[in-house]
């Protein structure tokens, strides 16, 4: 089965790239703080990035939707703002790399 890692400051979980539900399993975590999350919200992540999540890609947990049993967690919209204005200042440092004075 694909998958993907979502890191958190408490372990990471294995989630299958096609349903985004958890592999326990393959999962490794310090506490129980990630243990109610079930599944992730690939559709809604790659709407929001225009993107689709690849297999052995690591993401942010707060760049992610997740259901907590019948809960649904949205992604951290201030989360997203800052990752979004780190990639354009990234994407602009590349560009600026082979320019000479």
């Amino acid at each position: 089965m694909p998958r993907f890692t979502v890191y958190s400051s408490n372990g990471h979980l294995a989630v299958d790239l096609k349903t985004g539900v958890v592999d326990v399993e393959k999962s490794s975590y310090d506490n129980e703080e990630l243990k109610p999350i079930t599944k992730f919200d690939l559709k809604e992540y790659e709407s929001y990035w225009g993107t689709k999540i690849k297999e052995g890609e690591g993401i942010d947990i707060l760049n992610l939707g997740q259901w907590e049993g019948e809960k649904y967690v949205p992604a951290v919209d201030h989360w997203r703002e800052e990752v979004k204005a780190m990639r354009a200042e990234e994407a602009q440092k590349q560009s600026g790399a082979g320019e000479t004075n």
